[in-house]
């Protein structure tokens, strides 16, 4: 039976068609649960406008690999904070992960995720992000009190993502 496996050696200096880059420091608050039952949908949790990436690919058959850094917090040591990718107005989530259940801690959660670009339409990439239970949960934030490296002014507390074409 073939694989179904595909992978891409990249040589990095000689591939990238190109960069982009959001990062955002405000504070963000939801206490809209995201599901870790199934795949989180778009109406779970709260959107992360300030770091949505749109992508014009210039070829269909170039890797595009996008990757957040979270900083967040949330109320509720019983909890675990979840973050979902999003594809335009796709119902589902293209990539999800958990983490961390420590209460009142900064937390710095990645994901990374590649896919194939399949257009030279603009793609939208999109970060949900909420708690699993009843809990509150910040962007850049540990307790809403902001205190935490000087607080969301500073620009030390921040989140950000970033979509890099590669040629194939």
């Amino acid at each position: 039976m073939p694989s179904l496996v595909k992978t891409h050696q990249l040589d990095i200096e000689q591939m990238v068609v190109q960069a982009l880059y959001s990062q955002d420091k405000s504070v963000i608050s939801t206490t809209n649960p995201m599901s870790n039952s199934g795949v989180p949908t778009n109406t779970q949790g709260v959107e992360y406008t300030a770091l949505n990436t749109t992508i014009t690919p210039k070829s269909a058959s170039n890797l595009i690999k996008v990757s957040i850094y979270f900083n967040c917090g949330k109320s509720n040591s019983g909890a675990y904070g979840l973050m979902a990718l999003f594809k335009d107005s796709d119902t589902d989530a293209i990539a999800a992960r958990d983490y961390g259940n420590n209460e009142n801690n900064v937390i710095w959660a990645t994901l990374e995720h590649w896919r194939l670009a399949g257009t030279t339409s603009p793609i939208v990439f999109k970060l949900r992000f909420g708690p699993s239970t009843t809990s509150t949960m910040w962007s850049n934030a540990y307790d809403n009190a902001i205190t935490r490296f000087g607080g969301p002014t500073t620009g030390v507390n921040y989140s950000s993502m970033s979509v890099i074409e590669y040629a194939v």
